[in-house]
């Protein structure tokens, strides 16, 4: 049966098992020991307790058949520096980080000086033949009177030069304060096709060293993600990026001090690329600051539009953009206005949650440009109920799955809403949407009431659309009207 078994569904089967369940399947055959070999050794990760991950190094120093099996490293500050504290108490090694030149600017990789338990984490390294990615969590460590957090960036640059062309996928997470140790640590990211970097914290930063990092993987980047905090200077950073010709997914996560018309000029630049595009933003207008600051907000920040990107290509887009609260309306509708991307494909809204006037609105904006190609939506609502779906089959005829998240669900006539299914079922009994191409309708609450989402649920929510949607109702089959077991 293994031979005929394709070994990319067995590996696939196997990612989903725990490390027991990997453990015991090492023992059945030789296929299935590949394969679980393969699972228990993808990622490693430098973590904690630091005495048993000196035990795994020493291992992968010895064993070659298991260091060529990793595909995924990540290496924290703080394990680094648990290590280091680990052989100090235990005088395993003399040192686990040589003395170091502290100047961000000076910044220098001298493997001649490397300690013992440095070279054992470097050769693990240098073995790993099959490695694709690589995640360095920098942000912190926990105490900082020996070890500090430059020691960690120049043991994670002693890591990358030996990575440096070999990976297609690097992730970074570090505080804001320390983008300076950024490029004189990594020196060059080229060759890697996957880069995501998150940004932590509200202190100064060094947004043209960080632009000059990215750049120098120009001619390989195929994603970009970039998390940032308040203080950020994103003009700064947007002006000293390059184009990247292949450039096909970006996810960008700003808050409040951000420049739309810049962030839209990038992204234009790389219209004949960009196939997939996520973003988040919060920009709180009626926060419970004076008076005078929400004005300055105002001047300073201007609305963000989606009109503005002329993105040709884009088949997936993912939008969490709080602009409005409550009755403040124009920033939604200005948001929305004039939307065009003839080829979108998937259409995911996070937030704000709208309510039927927006979504009106919404579906309006779609009807007039895009909405004929969108196969899959994504919509939060404070309310549904059936003039939801009458929207949405107006705008959308060609929706193929439908997944909305809602804090109310019930018959609008109701002086208090609540999440009343089975108001929501009579209010549906008068509708009929035979032209609707949909075949997959989820329903779920937004807010922590988890416990009505059970199988009762999903089935009741499948067995309303059913009844008043023929392509649900064919997607289905002849058992849809009931559960086996369950009686509504």
């Amino acid at each position: 049966m293994m031979p005929t078994f394709p070994f990319e569904i067995w590996a696939h089967i196997a990612s989903y098992l725990s490390n027991i369940e990997v453990k015991t399947l090492l023992s059945v055959n030789r296929a299935l020991y590949q394969i679980s070999m393969n699972a228990r050794y993808k990622t490693l990760r430098v973590q904690y307790p630091p005495q048993l991950m000196v035990s795994r190094l020493r291992m992968m120093q010895d064993t070659a058949s298991v260091t060529r099996r990793v595909q995924e490293l990540e290496i924290s500050s703080r394990m680094l520096e648990a290590l280091w504290r680990y052989q100090q108490h235990k005088d395993c090694f003399r040192h686990l980080i040589a003395p170091l030149n502290k100047d961000p600017a000076t910044l220098a990789i001298d493997t001649k000086s490397t300690t013992p338990t440095q070279k054992l984490l470097l050769d693990a390294v240098n073995n790993m033949h099959g490695l694709r990615s690589v995640f360095f969590d920098l942000r912190s460590i926990v105490y900082s009177d020996v070890y500090t957090i430059e020691d960690a960036f120049v043991m994670a640059g002693l890591v990358w030069s030996l990575l440096s062309d070999r990976v297609d996928s690097l992730s970074i997470s570090v505080w804001e304060a320390q983008t300076p140790l950024l490029h004189p640590t990594l020196s060059s990211v080229l060759g890697v096709k996957h880069l995501s970097i998150s940004l932590t914290g509200q202190r100064k930063s060094d947004a043209e060293g960080l632009a000059d990092l990215i750049n120098t993987s120009s001619q390989s980047l195929e994603s970009l993600r970039l998390e940032a905090p308040f203080c950020f200077p994103y003009h700064k950073m947007f002006a000293g990026l390059h184009t990247f010709p292949a450039l096909k997914r970006v996810d960008f996560s700003f808050y409040k001090n951000l420049r739309a018309s810049e962030m839209a000029r990038f992204l234009n630049s790389h219209g004949e690329t960009i196939e997939e595009l996520t973003l988040a933003t919060n920009i709180d207008r009626t926060s419970n600051l004076i008076s005078f600051l929400n004005s300055l907000l105002a001047e300073t920040i201007p609305i963000f539009s989606i009109s503005a990107l002329q993105l040709p290509l884009l088949r997936s887009l993912s939008i969490a953009w709080n602009l409005f609260e409550g009755s403040l309306d124009v920033p939604f509708q200005q948001l929305w206005s004039n939307v065009d991307f003839p080829v979108l494909d998937t259409l995911k809204l996070i937030s704000p949650s709208m309510d039927n006037a927006h979504l009106a609105f919404f579906c309006d904006a779609f009807k007039r440009s895009s909405a004929g190609h969108i196969r899959r939506l994504e919509l939060p609502f404070t309310f549904t109920n059936a003039e939801t779906l009458d929207h949405l089959s107006e705008a959308f005829p060609n929706l193929h799955t439908l997944i909305l998240s809602t804090t109310w669900l019930s018959n609008p006539a109701m002086t208090n809403p609540s999440w009343d299914i089975d108001a929501f079922a009579a209010e549906m009994a008068h509708r009929e949407y035979p032209n609707w191409a949909l075949y997959d309708l989820e329903i779920s609450p937004s807010n922590i009431r988890v416990e009505i989402m059970s199988d009762r649920f999903i089935y009741r929510i499948m067995e309303i659309a059913a009844g008043r949607i023929p392509s649900v109702r064919s997607f289905c089959g002849s058992g849809h009207m009931a559960m086996p077991g369950i009686a509504f």
